[in-house]
């Protein structure tokens, strides 16, 4: 690692600290401005979201923050297959249900996740 430095992604309920190096991070949610993505799938704001936080770990700063945005609005089948398509993204990780999830899945076996 070059220069390794230390993320922690939180919830309300989790938090989780992972270690990066030569990665950008980008967060999605609605936790704290409610629900302001717009789906240009059904031309509005949707009322409900699938997800509470989404956060993306690429290797360019602007390709995470639009994918954060854009991955949001997908299923988790959806994300998983872009992910295992785009070598540009190193890991997805998204908040649901109070339960932090994962693509590839075993970026967060290697720290445990703390209830707040």
């Amino acid at each position: 690692m070059d220069n390794p430095w230390s993320h922690t992604l939180a919830t309300p309920s989790v938090t989780h600290t992972l270690t990066l190096d030569n990665l950008y991070i980008s967060a999605t949610g609605t936790f704290h401005q409610g629900n302001h993505i717009f789906d240009p799938r059904i031309g509005k704001n949707r009322n409900v979201s699938t997800y509470d936080c989404l956060w993306v770990a690429a290797n360019n700063g602007a390709y995470a923050d639009a994918l954060s945005t854009g991955l949001f609005l997908l299923s988790e089948a959806e994300i998983e297959r872009i992910v295992n398509q785009d070598p540009h993204i190193a890991w997805v990780v998204f908040s649901k249900n109070g339960k932090l999830n994962s693509f590839p899945e075993d970026i967060l076996i290697s720290k445990e996740q703390n209830p707040s």
